[in-house]
Parts: C-alpha cells; sequence; structure tokens
C-alpha cells in the first residue's frame, strides 16, 4: 500500500468545485482547504507507485481548476 498527499494549487474561488471532484475519485481518502502556498491538500491511499502515477496524472490533473500539483509520497 503507498500512500501519498498531494498538494493543489486550484483557480481562485474553484475550491469547493475542486473538493467536489476529490469526493469522487475512490482512492483520495480525506481531502482539506488549507492557508498558504496549497489551496487543497488530498490523501490518497494506492496499490504502487504506477497507481499513484496514473491517479494524478488521469483523473486528479484532469479536474479543470487545478493549476499545479505536487505528490510527497510516504516513507515506508
Amino acid at each position: 500500500m503507498t500512500i501519498a498527499f498531494i498538494l493543489l494549487t486550484v483557480e481562485p474561488r474553484s475550491q469547493d468545485k475542486v473538493m467536489k471532484k476529490l469526493s469522487e475519485i475512490l482512492e483520495i481518502t480525506e481531502f482539506f482547504t488549507v492557508f498558504g502556498e496549497w489551496d487543497v491538500i488530498a490523501k490518497a491511499q494506492v496499490k504502487d507507485v504506477q497507481e499513484l502515477t496514473n491517479l494524478v496524472a488521469e483523473k486528479i490533473r484532469k479536474i479543470k481548476s487545478i493549476k499545479l500539483t505536487s505528490t510527497l509520497i510516504v516513507a515506508e
């Protein structure tokens, strides 16, 4: 099992739309609006790094209001 935190910068005033889309992704277990350089942080649980790559590239980055992502993989 691979756990990662995905930091997101989103278009102004679009956090609610992004969080609704994140709630529809099964691999995302938690997500929060945060203050600072990033707007949203999401926690993901996947089988392996390849599945994480697919999650970020094929599901998360395709959400239109997301401008930038950074993925932090939890050390085992």
